[in-house]
């Protein structure tokens, strides 16, 4: 069908390495599923040099109604720094939260989107409760990967307020379990976080 061949096509063009962006634009816009799915796989070279139409043409497909379209994108944004990559990957955790093979490429793209991604779920007061898992996951990989800002967005979250959410103590716990596993304790490592000073007093007092 003309469907395969411009995928054979499409495939043949990046195995010789003469893909060009307006063969992956043609790709992200063609209405079958598998071309728009490997439009977003090729286009990740692209990605990486924020070729910004690229780019901008991938996130239109946050909404796309295919599964497998979605499960590529999740995978491939990873290979992008710009920040609403990582709110498309926060939303889309939320959106397919019971499904575990999105759930997992997610998460393989998240370690370079932890800030926005956290951002995203953050901003989102009415949200925060139903993503406790997905915050405490991103948590701990923030807090075993040093990234400060990250761990100080959600800590920030947690201690400010006056009610005793349930998600404020899941999220400390996720906290401690994190700092468990690397060995350290809560004094050591509020020690080394110039980002967490500022906070220093709430979050001890939280524990």
């Amino acid at each position: 069908t003309l469907d395969q061949a411009r995928l054979h096509a499409l495939c043949l063009l990046d195995t010789l390495g003469a893909l060009q962006p307006e063969d992956v634009l043609a790709a992200l816009g063609n209405k079958h599923p598998a071309i728009r799915r490997h439009g977003i796989r090729i286009a990740e070279p692209l990605l990486k040099v924020d070729n910004k139409i690229v780019v901008d043409a991938i996130l239109t497909l946050e909404q796309d109604g295919d599964i497998q379209v979605q499960l590529q994108l999740a995978y491939t944004l990873g290979a992008s720094n710009r920040s609403e990559c990582g709110r498309v990957l926060a939303r889309l955790a939320v959106r397919h939260a019971d499904n575990a093979f999105l759930s997992t490429a997610i998460l393989s793209s998240a370690l370079s989107h932890l800030e926005s991604m956290l951002d995203e779920v953050l901003s989102k007061p009415a949200q925060i409760a139903g993503q406790a898992v997905l915050t405490g996951r991103l948590f701990s990989m923030a807090v075993a990967t040093d990234r400060f800002d990250a761990v100080a967005r959600v800590l920030t979250a947690a201690t400010s307020g006056g009610d005793r959410a349930l998600w404020r103590f899941s999220v400390l716990a996720s906290f401690l379990e994190a700092l468990r596993q690397r060995g350290t304790n809560l004094a050591d490592y509020l020690q080394k976080a110039p980002a967490l000073q500022a906070r220093k007093a709430s979050i001890e007092a939280a524990f």
